[in-house]
């Protein structure tokens, strides 16, 4: 293979494109149909990469793709009314970052003062706060949840790039 068979797609002969996608942590399946056909018609799609089984910290990885293998991709799952190998669409895509950040759903009540508690390194007083305001939840919850609020400036550029369209995702109409 020359340097320049890893730049340009073999089935659209179109250079390709750098971007990001999500990374997907898991055993994931897909049915012969779709293996066959993403080999065949869109094999650089990249509309998200596979993480392995393991559950691994980062959230997105810098990709190669084709357009035309996006459209040829996007195209098949409208026919076969799949969405095999397509992106979460927007609001799904935010829970996805934010669940793999390390938010806590069961954490329903963020106490006013806790921004500056955790800007000032106050995370033992931030964590109680957290628990007198959340009383069922437990300690461990608690700690993880400091952790997502300590990433938010993370989360902000990751959404910024969903916005700005670099993190591909579907609409959510």
């Amino acid at each position: 293979m020359n340097s320049v068979d890893h730049l340009t797609c073999p089935i659209h002969q179109q250079s390709l494109k750098t971007g990001l996608a999500l990374i997907r942590y898991g055993l994931i399946r897909f049915s012969e149909a779709y293996r066959t056909a993403r080999d065949e018609q869109f094999q650089n799609s990249c509309f998200y990469t596979m993480g392995g089984c393991g559950l691994g910290t980062r959230l997105v990885q810098q990709v190669q793709y084709c357009d035309q293998c996006r459209n040829a991709h996007l195209m098949w799952c409208q026919t076969y009314t799949s969405s095999e190998g397509l992106p979460p669409a927007r609001t799904a895509m935010l829970g996805i970052l934010q669940h793999g950040m390390g938010m806590q759903p069961e954490i329903t009540i963020t106490p006013p003062d806790l921004p500056i508690l955790l800007a000032n390194g106050q995370l033992v007083e931030a964590a109680k706060r957290i628990r007198e305001a959340n009383p069922h939840v437990d300690f461990g919850t608690i700690l993880i949840h400091l952790n997502f609020l300590n990433r938010h400036t993370e989360l902000d550029e990751l959404m910024a790039q969903v916005e700005s369209g670099v993190l591909v995702t579907l609409s959510d109409s």
